[in-house]
């Protein structure tokens, strides 16, 4: 990659093994009715399967952060990290007393209905807006020796961040602050295993998410469970 061998010429070898590829993500706010059935988006309500449930915690419904119709990451999935079919369905409790709900699916769109009849769940969601995807590089947050200034450019201009934001929103990849920390408190809450990140939201204005004074929400999954494709054991982590 030109930027690395132009900038770190002397530590191109060792930062070009460790790019970890990512697909970023712009979020740009729409109406409900914008947004056809199956497309991808953060906010608003999820398209769900006929006899597939909104996940609840009780009587209370789980905050819906959005879905990904995985047909459209083919094209910058080049790894082959994620199915190619179907959809994810992210859901989090907001008011943090359990863990997240991911839902994978495969159906077809004439399957999938928009649950907006609740009330109660009504009031679970954020704003819609609908997404634009692309390629980008990221790596881990603790480099080769290189001034961490620089470092720190290089990694901004890599994921391809918004000005606006300092974190941005990202699908795989190595996430933007305190990697090996939030591995660990997975580990801790979910059992042994290396564990990945699945999904990075920041916060954005757009869908209404404010997670916190340089936070942001991620969803982590370990490395065997995104293998064969097994979504029910992702943790999220606010950080």
């Amino acid at each position: 990659m030109n930027v690395i061998r132009g900038r770190f010429p002397a530590q191109a070898d060792a930062l070009q093994e460790a790019l970890a590829p990512s697909i970023t993500i712009a979020t740009t706010r729409v109406t409900a009715e914008m947004l056809p059935s199956g497309a991808s988006r953060f906010g608003g309500s999820p398209d769900l399967p006929r006899g597939v449930a909104w996940p609840q915690e009780g009587q209370r419904a789980l905050s819906f952060v959005g879905q990904i119709a995985l047909a459209e990451l083919a094209r910058y999935d080049g790894a082959g990290a994620l199915p190619d079919r179907g959809w994810l369905s992210f859901f989090f409790d907001s008011k943090g007393d359990c863990g997240p709900r991911v839902l994978h699916f495969d159906e077809s769109i004439g399957r999938l209905s928009r649950d907006t009849t609740d009330g109660r769940r009504r009031r679970a969601h954020w704003r819609p807006c609908e997404l634009t995807l692309d390629q980008g590089w990221t790596l881990p947050d603790d480099g080769p020796d290189i001034p961490i200034d620089e470092y720190s450019g290089l990694l901004e201009r890599l994921r391809g961040r918004v000005e606006t934001r300092r974190i941005g929103h990202q699908l795989l990849g190595y996430c933007a602050e305190a990697a090996s920390e939030m591995a660990a408190e997975c580990a801790d809450m979910g059992g042994d295993g290396q564990w990945r990140l699945l999904l990075q939201v920041d916060s954005d204005d757009a869908p209404g998410w404010d997670w916190g004074d340089g936070c942001a929400l991620y969803f982590w999954i370990r490395q065997t469970d995104l293998a064969d494709a097994r979504f029910d054991n992702v943790w999220a982590v606010v950080k």
